[in-house]
């Protein structure tokens, strides 16, 4: 099973991003305060790029300055620089 880890800044974040992530059908599942897990290998789970274009998306309408994504050991950060 590849799973992929999606940290945010607080947990108001976390609990509107589970919600987008479920409208995505992602079928995500809290891990703690601001953290979700995705089964990218669940049959309904979207594509990696498409799931990262969609979270890069959903960080500029929630204004979240900062989106950890950890895959295989290797971690990237969305970042808004201003």
């Amino acid at each position: 099973m590849r799973e992929l880890v999606i940290r945010v800044e607080h947990a108001k974040q976390r609990s509107d991003l589970l919600s987008f992530l479920r409208e995505q059908r992602a079928n995500p599942r809290q891990l703690d305060e601001c953290s979700i897990a995705l089964d990218l290998d669940d049959g309904d789970c979207p594509p990696l790029a498409t799931l990262v274009a969609a979270l890069d998306d959903w960080r500029a309408r929630a204004h979240a300055g900062e989106a950890v994504l950890e895959l295989d050991g290797e971690t990237r950060i969305l970042r808004t620089e201003i």
